[in-house]
């Protein structure tokens, strides 16, 4: 086993890690930004409502005050017209409480009375296509950001599957990276090379660079062996690296 190589392939496994981590989070924080836009688009629906709400409010006082004066205006002018036909009728030397005359001014009191009714009939009916029209944009409003914010949880919920995968595939990567690594720096997953381990006590390759040379007192490779009057049986057959 070389020490070398495994240091080398852990802080590559390392790395690796450190990358899938990040684009795990920045998944998830594109995740919530998703959240985010959702919770405005709704904030904003309301808003947007409530403001359709209460311009129609005042659009309707204000044509209901619109029509009431024009029913107001029109009583008077019917009015006028009612006492020039009475003047009319009394200056011709015709008595007022004939039949005629009478039948003449009520029919003017008629449809002056009409002409008030229709114009309060139309007012209505314009304060109520108003109401109309205002319920029509906000069902299509609300149709708009209901659809944005379903998207929105949508691409909320992708992300937050994209950033497992991601980091996943990116421990992966950087399991397959770690292996490379491992190999390209003189690593070596065989067994073969402990078949002469078996009678020693410690021992390293000196190939790897690093020698294990505690207890022993020297600081150069060596193969070490049972120290002088130690019994080291019991230990053969036992690889310590």
């Amino acid at each position: 086993m070389s020490y070398t190589a495994a240091g080398f392939s852990l802080f590559t496994m390392f790395q690796g890690y450190l990358g899938a981590e990040a684009e795990k989070q920045g998944h998830l924080a594109q995740a919530d930004e998703f959240d985010l836009m959702a919770v405005q688009t709704d904030i904003t629906r309301k808003f947007n409502w409530q403001q359709r709400n209460a311009r129609t409010k005042q659009l309707q006082i204000n044509t209901l005050q619109s029509g009431m004066d024009k029913a107001a205006m029109a009583g008077i002018q019917g009015h006028k017209t009612t006492e020039n036909i009475r003047a009319d009728i009394g200056g011709s030397g015709v008595a007022l409480g004939g039949g005629t005359a009478n039948e003449v001014i009520a029919n003017q009191h008629i449809q002056n009375a009409n002409t008030q009714l229709a114009i309060m009939q139309g007012t209505e009916q314009r304060m109520d296509s108003i109401f109309q029209n205002a319920v029509a944009v906000n069902k299509m409003e609300d149709f708009k950001a209901n659809m944005a914010i379903s998207n929105y949880k949508r691409k909320a919920a992708r992300s937050r599957k994209t950033a497992e995968t991601a980091f996943m595939m990116g421990m992966f990567n950087a399991f397959s990276s770690a292996v490379s690594t491992y190999k390209a720096t003189g690593g070596d997953f065989s067994t073969d090379s402990f078949a002469d381990y078996k009678d020693t006590i410690f021992y390293d390759d000196p190939y790897s660079g690093w020698y294990d040379t505690w207890d022993h007192g020297t600081h150069y490779p060596h193969k070490a062996g049972p120290l002088p009057g130690q019994d080291n049986s019991y230990l053969r057959g036992s690889l310590i690296l």
